[in-house]
Formats: structure tokens, sequence, C-alpha cells
């Protein structure tokens, strides 16, 4: 979800789906967004090897390709937050981010939630596709985890992680 441009780690995800389902059989990839891999994520999907694109998506459509979905996965190359990450797991899925990903040490990394992979990195983004998609128990015990985690995200939590840093900054 988001803009189809080399940073995001479109063509590593991609290319990690086609290895994982040599490998595992049944599976689809779902993308959404637009930008400037808007042609090659096309021609993917046309040429039915099961990669889906439905364009740029807001409000209700969004929210139902959130509730389709098994994983949500946002290899990003470089990323200072990755906001589409707090939208999925407040959607109740389970994620896997690369290590580029801003928010990967508060909402994915050791919390429960998710995988993070080495950005750029094919092979260990293809062998977390597999590892989502071969252990359904594992799979809904990381959504439950998302859950939990992005639960916690209030903007009343929000206000006190600041306003607690700022005295901490003012105190120093």
């Amino acid at each position: 979800v988001g803009r189809l441009d080399a940073a995001k780690g479109v063509a590593d995800l991609m290319t990690a789906f086609e290895t994982s389902k040599r490998r595992n059989g049944a599976t689809r990839l779902v993308l959404v967004g637009d930008g400037p891999l808007r042609q090659e994520v096309a021609s993917r999907a046309a040429c039915g090897c099961d990669v889906i694109w439905l364009g740029r998506l807001s409000g209700t459509q969004l929210w139902d390709a959130y509730a389709a979905a098994d994983v949500f996965v946002l290899p990003s190359h470089r990323d200072g937050w990755g906001l589409v990450v707090n939208e999925a797991m407040a959607a109740g899925l389970p994620v896997i981010v690369s290590d580029e990903v801003g928010c990967k040490a508060d909402l994915v990394d050791g919390r429960g939630s998710g995988i993070v992979v080495k950005a750029q990195d094919v092979d260990a983004l293809a062998m977390a596709l597999d590892a989502m998609g071969a252990d359904e128990e594992r799979r809904l015990k990381l959504a439950a985890g998302a859950r939990a985690v992005i639960d916690g995200w209030t903007m009343r939590r929000s206000a006190e992680i600041i306003t607690t840093a700022w005295s901490d900054v003012a105190c120093a």
C-alpha cells in the first residue's frame, strides 16, 4: 500500500513473492498504490502470475483491501516511519518490514507483531513470506500481537511520550 517506487522496495517484494510462490504454491500478492513503478507493476499483474494491482485506493476500499489480506509487507530501502504499517496493524495484520522502516523498533522488532528483514535482501524477504504462509498459528499470533501493539498507540499515549521526552531534555 502506498507509493510504487524503487525506495519502497516494490521490485524486491515482487521478486521475493515469485520465489516464495515457486516454493509454496498457491498465494497472491496484492499491491495498492501508484507511482513511478506503475508500468512494471501493471505488467506483472497482467501476466497472470498471481500479482494483483488495485491502483490507488482510499477510505472504505483501502480498508477492504487490508481486511482481505493475511499479511502486510513494507520492504522499503529507506522510510522515515511507514505510516501504512500503523494502518495495517490497526486492521489486524501481522507485518513484514525492512530494517530501514523507521517504525520497526517501536512497532515490530521484538514486539510480537511481525518480522523484520534486512533491506534489499530479497532472499530474506522470500523466507519471511514463506514463514508467514507456512505457519497459520504463528501468523494469527502475530496478527493478535500487531493489534495489541497498535491499540497502545493512542493520541493520549503519543502526547505522554512527547511530554516525557521534552521534560527529559529540559532537565538535562
